[in-house]
């Protein structure tokens, strides 16, 4: 199983700037020097290398309220077998909470097999898992909240 977080992978400074960032939409330029910092931190921890462009994309999610249900980013259950999705490209995901969790109520993000969750540990640091059919993608979700959360969320193809 690929999980791993990362303390302190961006300052608060950088949370900061990032969460101007128009929120809750994808990009798929890596022209942001706090998001490429994070990204070589993250793939120092792993063989592969990041694709940087499409399709490969970054997004700052702000004020999400719903949550996520139970999900895996790069491929979906059909008939208890592991089948691609429409991210059936995407072999790694990360999670960054910008925003202290003093700011929102709810909002823990949790993996299924094993349990695991963070929520104040989320806070500047990274949740980097395994996200692609073929390497052991990890079920995942947020609770619903309520208040100011913002998060950078990071959907990587890899060679």
């Amino acid at each position: 199983i690929m999980r791993i977080l990362i303390p302190n992978i961006i300052t608060p400074e950088n949370a900061q700037k990032l969460s101007s960032t128009a929120p809750n939409r994808s990009i798929t330029v890596w022209d942001r020097p706090e998001v490429n910092a994070i990204t070589e931190k993250l793939f120092s921890e792993i063989p592969e290398t990041p694709v940087y462009g499409k399709p490969s994309y970054w997004r700052v999610e702000s004020n999400w309220g719903m949550g996520h249900k139970w999900h895996r980013d790069g491929c979906k259950e059909e008939n208890g077998k592991l089948v691609p999705n429409h991210m059936a490209w995407c072999s790694y995901s990360a999670s960054v909470l910008l925003t202290d969790p003093a700011t929102f109520s709810g909002g823990t993000f949790k993996f299924d097999d094993p349990p695991e969750e963070h929520r104040e540990d989320h806070y500047l640091s990274a949740v980097f898992y395994s996200s692609g059919v073929h390497n052991e993608p990890q079920l995942h979700m947020v609770e619903p909240y309520s208040g100011n959360r913002t998060v950078l969320l990071l959907f990587f193809q890899v060679t």
